[in-house]
């Protein structure tokens, strides 16, 4: 019994070694092959954040724009394509006369009074303002120099700042809910379907006004003292030319220096017509009509010779009709006097 046991045991034991030492099969490993793969990024139209006028050296944005002064546009864009897709950027600057909201594109051509379009061309790298040139020529304008555009093309976001000067008879406008002013239109291109924007409603344009004396000497001559006011010669200097430039309504005025000198003493402006010694008086029209003329007040008053002035375009308005009037007091000394005449003009 014991040695059937034994054998069984040493048989068993031969089978798990011969198993063992049988080799094992390397295992097989995979096989691969290639495919192409694309994909197409497609243009996405750019947005425009906001447009805003903020002054020339920078800062928040203004709610008033003066003419004959610099400020800057500031249109700030987005591009999921980033900006450098942009192909034209275009700031306009409208006059909107009853509140109405205008919300077609106002177009490219300006107008001295009324619009200013500014723009940005990508493939040439330049800045533009219209109106420009023409005749009369406008006073609106653009310093490229000091326009910037975004420094980075490559990042999503990007500002463009147009730097240009208001002209001188855009026209006056209060500004704000129901009145006259000026609103602002945007305009993005990527070469796709322009994205447009109106922003920044109702923006003031203030009063602005010049006058420009081009009769730079009135001489009665040699006159009488007792004079009286008087239509023609002595009394009357006519055609005196005097140029009035308004982006509004506006007054014609006058005033004169109140002691005229000379070697012998002064003389007094009179403003109530009735000189006395050595006293002098002065009217005034924008006619030779003596009767429609007013008495002329010492500066820094004026006296209103015309109150029906209206918006003029850049070159002014020229009245070459104006006259003055001469009376003397008496007694007079024996001198020549002289003193300053000033021709103003005021918001009206």
């Amino acid at each position: 019994m014991k040695g059937r046991k034994f054998i069984s045991i040493g048989v068993a034991l031969g089978l798990m070694l011969a198993l063992t030492l049988v080799p094992m099969v390397p295992p097989v490993m995979a096989a691969e092959d290639t495919a192409s793969g694309s994909f197409q990024v497609g243009n996405v139209a750019p947005t425009i954040t906001s447009v805003e006028v903020i002054p020339a050296a920078g800062g928040i944005a203004v709610t008033s724009m003066t003419p004959g002064t610099a400020y800057k546009a500031k249109i700030v864009v987005n591009d999921a394509n980033t900006v450098n897709d942009t192909a034209q950027v275009r700031v306009a600057i409208v006059f909107d006369s009853d509140d109405s909201d205008p919300a077609t594109d106002p177009g490219e051509t300006g107008n001295t009074q009324t619009l200013a379009c500014l723009k940005w061309v990508k493939s040439t790298d330049t800045w533009s303002i219209s109106p420009t040139g023409g005749t009369p020529a406008t006073t609106w304008s653009i310093t490229s120099a000091n326009c910037t555009k975004p420094s980075d093309m490559t990042l999503t976001t990007g500002t463009w700042e147009f730097y240009f000067t208001v002209g001188k008879v855009a026209t006056e406008g209060i500004g704000g809910a129901g009145n006259a002013g000026w609103d602002l239109f945007g305009e993005v291109n990527d070469e796709g379907t322009p994205v447009e924007m109106w922003v920044d409603r109702d923006l003031a344009m203030e009063w602005y006004g010049e006058v420009t004396m081009n009769t730079g000497s009135i001489d009665w001559g040699s006159v009488s003292p007792g004079m009286d006011f008087a239509e023609g010669d002595p009394s009357e200097e006519a055609g005196i030319n005097v140029t009035y430039l308004a982006n509004g309504d506006y007054d014609e005025k006058v005033g004169a220096s109140q002691n005229w000198t000379s070697p012998s003493g002064n003389a007094t402006l009179n403003t109530t017509a009735s000189p006395g010694t050595c006293e002098f008086s002065l009217k005034a029209d924008d006619t030779t009509t003596l009767t429609s003329a007013v008495n002329v007040t010492a500066s820094p008053t004026y006296a209103t010779i015309d109150n029906t002035g209206t918006q003029t375009d850049d070159d002014g308005e020229d009245v070459t009709t104006n006259s003055l009037w001469l009376k003397l007091g008496t007694p007079f000394t024996d001198a020549t006097y002289t003193g300053t005449i000033y021709y103003q003009v005021a918001n009206g």
